[in-house]
């Protein structure tokens, strides 16, 4: 099979960093051709290409932006010209908001369209916006983000899960002493990690909140640690947020740390308060680095760490917050469902299945 994966952004992300995932898994674990073409450089391009995919550089304007609409066209006639003699057999659409390229693309190409489904806000409305309908298949990463989109039965039918590939965190590594200094400095002494561009979508206030809520329950050694980029917009209400809370000694702004291995060393736990995530990444490495991981109630949660319960909790801060102190308060009474969780994420995020899922979805 030849696959050509579509992504506009080539540079640091979450669904960047499961496409890479994807194409390693494919590289080691089953027989096919791949290529990828993206709009940027970065990160991602560089990772695709360190795997020996092939990896082309073209504009992509946004279907959904109406000033770059009149593009789109000439967008895909483009780069169908660039693979017409390749024998594509499905484009992939990394993301929903690829999928008009790639339903666009295939029709020019003679082939497949497939469209992996991320987003933790789907709907069948805005599924009809992004001309799902029209694609050959439809890859959710969750069954929760498969359950949002089965009501339309178009839909239901295109629709496979393939749980994304993600493998153990690496052992700690160069930045492992600049790390365990930065958070010697501070008066905490267990500290709470939350990996992922810090921003509005990822909701780290509702981090410090959470944070706020375990010193009022008396767990005034706990800190928290915010490990990615931080968005500039983000940024004035975010430290307002620590500073009306009181908590600028208890707050770490590290930015991006590829050094992950590092950060699980020196946390106890992570928690994650994305306003929607469809299967996050940040948790499934979490409990395959033997840590235990706690979120509000979103569409990966359920893939995850189960209904909500010991790990997971409404979206609320005192509720988050009651769920971390049962757990800081008597580690050993929640080990054996750490450890359970921690075996499943083994077996459901392994390589080798995924890979052999996703060919199957394609098929």
């Amino acid at each position: 099979m030849n696959l050509l994966f579509l992504h506009k952004a080539g540079g640091r992300g979450g669904a960047e960093n499961a496409l890479v995932h994807t194409a390693a898994a494919l590289a080691r674990h089953a027989s096919c051709r791949m290529a990828a073409a993206a709009a940027t450089p970065g990160e991602m391009v560089d990772k695709l290409r360190a795997l020996g995919l092939p990896v082309s550089l073209f504009p992509m304007p946004e279907w959904r932006r109406w000033l770059e609409r009149p593009r789109f066209a000439w967008s895909v006639r483009r780069i169908a010209r660039a693979y017409a003699g390749e024998r594509i057999d499905v484009v992939v659409s990394n993301e929903f908001w690829r999928a008009p390229h790639a339903v666009a693309l295939a029709r020019r190409l003679g082939c497949r369209s497939a469209v992996i489904l991320r987003d933790g806000n789907s709907t069948p409305e805005k599924a009809r916006r992004y001309r799902l309908h029209e694609a050959d298949r439809l890859i959710p990463i969750s069954f929760r983000l498969q359950e949002e989109l089965a009501a339309d039965a178009v839909l239901a039918a295109k629709m496979r899960v393939v749980h994304d590939a993600v493998s153990p965190p690496p052992p700690p590594g160069a930045r492992r002493e600049q790390i365990a200094a930065l958070l010697a400095e501070r008066p905490a002494r267990r500290w709470l990690l939350c990996l992922g561009a810090v921003g509005f979508r990822k909701d780290q206030i509702s981090c410090v909140r959470v944070l706020k809520e375990l010193h009022r329950r008396g767990l005034g050694d706990c800190g928290l640690l915010l490990a990615g980029a931080l968005e500039p917009a983000y940024e004035k209400p975010l430290r307002q947020a620590i500073r009306e809370a009181g908590l600028e000694e208890y707050v770490v702004l590290a930015g991006h740390v590829p050094d992950i291995g590092s950060l699980f060393e020196a946390c106890t736990l992570s928690l994650l308060t994305s306003t929607q995530e469809g299967c996050p990444l940040s948790i499934t490495e979490t409990l395959l680095a033997g840590r235990p991981a706690f979120a509000y109630e979103m569409a990966g949660s359920l893939d995850t760490l189960g209904p909500v319960g010991p790990f997971v909790s409404e979206r609320a801060p005192a509720a988050l917050a009651d769920r971390i102190a049962a757990y800081l308060n008597d580690p050993a009474a929640l080990a054996p469902q750490v450890e359970a969780l921690r075996e499943q994420a083994r077996t459901r995020f392994a390589e080798a299945p995924h890979a052999r899922a996703f060919l199957e979805a394609l098929a």
